[in-house]
């Protein structure tokens, strides 16, 4: 019963971590229609100060997609490793 729940376990975080892989790209929305939507404009600002928001509200929205699928892959392998390690042991 316990390998069975390390092993569905992993298959969560495997989930999790597909799901954090395909996360990692940035917004589909160009960052001048994101703004439009919050009611401001980019008029005044400089190009780059609108990419430092645009990775602002990258990481504000997703957080760091990158470590998160670190997380979860490292997670995912150590309960895979435990449950078969149940299994055949």
């Amino acid at each position: 019963m316990f390998t069975i729940f390390l092993l569905a376990l992993s298959a969560v975080f495997a989930w999790l971590a597909a799901d954090a892989w395909r996360l990692r790209g940035g917004s589909r929305l160009p960052p001048a229609q994101l703004l439009k939507l919050r009611g401001q404009t980019t008029d005044h600002l400089s190009l780059e100060e609108q990419r430092k928001r645009q990775d602002y509200d990258e990481r504000k929205l997703t957080g760091n997609t990158n470590a998160m699928f670190l997380v979860f892959a490292v997670l995912c392998i150590g309960f895979l490793a435990a449950g078969l390690h149940q299994l055949l042991g």
